[in-house]
């Protein structure tokens, strides 16, 4: 079994693998090696994570891991554990609709269709949080760290679409409470997450639904 291997080296109840490592080079050497070479798997992972959905990425086999050791670090590593997918759908987004990375100092709209609103069932929610490169919630003096269904005054247009802006600054008092702070800074990444907690599973797990792509925008406001 895989745990008799990670006893072998000084991993499980008890035991301390800087111990075993202390007095054995070769067994120190490959845990330091271990470390890097894992790492560099996990990012990778994460690079071809699941599906893409217009631009956002997602993985129905989070929360449901079996033997997929890489899959549970890679979302250990953005998410620190997660739900399995009929109970929360989770999509991430690290670039805009051009294929460039999401960037503080830029402005960004997240437009959805009537269709592409969010399909959660009665009782359910959605939300849409930004994030910074070390994935933290972004400071903004507001104190707005997600944007959903339970946002007060969300606003839809008169078709019933409703529009999502993500950027550094206010896009004006008509558009406020549809406004997600991003990262003022111009050289500072950050990604999207949304999530949608009990999903209308038909619509959100078979592929017949998907959220709109991040698009560049000129200032608002």
């Amino acid at each position: 079994m895989i745990r008799d291997v990670f006893a072998s080296i000084g991993i499980g109840p008890g035991k301390t693998p800087s111990k075993a490592a202390a007095t054995n080079s070769t067994l120190n050497a490959a845990l330091q090696k271990g470390v890097t070479e894992g790492e560099k798997l996990i990012n990778a992972n994460i690079a071809s994570f699941g599906v893409n959905l217009n631009g956002w990425t997602t993985n129905l086999g989070v929360g449901s891991y079996g033997t997929d050791y890489l899959l549970r670090a890679a979302v250990a590593k953005y998410g620190l554990g997660g739900n399995a997918a009929e109970e929360a759908f989770y999509l991430a987004a690290f670039t805009d609709a051009t294929g460039k990375p999401l960037m503080g100092g830029t402005n960004y709209l997240l437009h959805f269709t009537p269709a592409q609103i969010p399909p959660i069932n009665p009782g359910g929610f959605w939300s849409v949080t930004a994030y910074n490169s070390t994935q933290r919630l972004v400071p903004n003096p507001v104190n707005v760290y997600q944007v959903g269904k339970y946002t007060q005054g969300l606003k839809k247009n008169a078709d019933g679409s409703l529009d999502i802006y993500v950027q550094p600054q206010s896009p004006g008092q008509a558009k406020q409470s549809n406004w997600l702070p991003s990262p003022t800074n111009s050289s500072t990444p950050f990604n999207l997450l949304m999530r949608l907690y009990w999903p209308d599973q038909p619509q959100a797990l078979n592929g017949t639904w998907s959220p709109p792509p991040v698009q560049h925008v000129n200032a608002t406001g």
